[in-house]
């Protein structure tokens, strides 16, 4: 790779929040986002006994067909969680160079998970609000909303989360944790 071409990836990955730039991704707000990393769609026995493997749930409702026959549910389903696996609930866009963290999620649930169901994610970005902060100067915190579809196009989980963005060499400068010590450093 060319020293140049080094030089702009790092460049790219330090970005500025800048009124600028503010106002162009304000033009976004209400925009479809295209999710790129969509994991689990099929809700087949082996997806949801993986995940509930994974999170050591051991509710018989999740595992066993002949339970779940027994319930009101009548068949097999996933846990809510499970939607998780789908894909992480956001999609990183806009303000390039600029840290994103997921910081919460407040879910709505309308229906079960059904063993078979198909699910379709979509994801909007509604908003964001900048902030003072004391590790990057200023923060940006993002608003997006995911929606989960069944195969029948009912509406099976909706959730509102956000994302904290951060500049990462103006936290960098103010050194807010450059004291701490990792105990067992890798490299």
């Amino acid at each position: 790779m060319a020293e140049e071409e080094k030089e702009q990836i790092a460049e790219m990955s330090e970005g500025t929040i800048t009124p600028e730039v503010l106002e162009e991704w304000k033009k976004r707000i209400g925009a479809n986002l295209r999710i790129g990393n969509i994991f689990n769609q099929f809700v087949s026995y082996e997806a949801i006994k993986r995940f509930v493997n994974g999170i050591g749930d051991i509710n018989p409702l999740y595992r066993d067909p002949q339970y779940a026959k027994k319930t009101r549910y009548g068949a097999l389903i996933a846990p809510p969680n499970w939607l998780y696996s789908v894909f992480p609930t956001w999609v990183l866009q806009g303000l390039p160079g600029i840290q994103a963290f997921h910081s919460g999620n407040h879910w709505r649930f309308y229906r079960p998970i059904y063993v078979y169901d198909t699910i379709t994610p979509q994801c909007i970005f509604t908003g964001y609000d900048v902030k003072p902060s004391a590790f990057s100067g200023k923060m940006v915190i993002e608003y997006q909303r995911a929606l989960f579809y069944n195969q029948r196009d009912e509406l099976v989980a909706e959730t509102d989360l956000y994302l904290v963005r951060a500049e990462r060499s103006t936290a960098r400068k103010t050194g807010k944790y450059s004291s701490l010590k990792v105990p067992h450093p890798w490299t």
